[in-house]
């Protein structure tokens, strides 16, 4: 296994993905209802089982949509949505 992700960089790898997923999706603004589906397919790529096991696309997609969620109901001191998201996913990952 490979040494596990903190939340400083699964933060820059979920900015780059970010960048990444708006990119494939120019043409349309960015726009993608199934951006999680396409984002997790991207971090399982990168992140691998950094996260202590290899996450399915399927709970990466929830945790994802969950981190969303709970970023549009924090506060204003809420942070960037990738260091918020990032934290979200290390926390509630249930990686066996």
């Amino acid at each position: 296994m490979s040494d596990r992700i903190d939340a400083p960089e699964l933060s820059r790898v979920l900015a780059a993905t970010g960048r990444a997923h708006h990119k494939a999706f120019e043409a349309a603004d960015g726009s993608d209802p199934d951006w999680a589906i396409w984002y997790a397919g991207y971090l399982q790529a990168t992140i691998g089982d950094r996260l202590g096991s290899f996450p399915s696309r399927a709970e990466l997609t929830y945790l994802l949509i969950a981190a969303e969620r709970a970023y549009a109901t924090a506060g204003e001191d809420r942070g960037s949505w990738p260091e918020a998201y990032a934290e979200y996913i290390l926390a509630n990952f249930r990686g066996t």
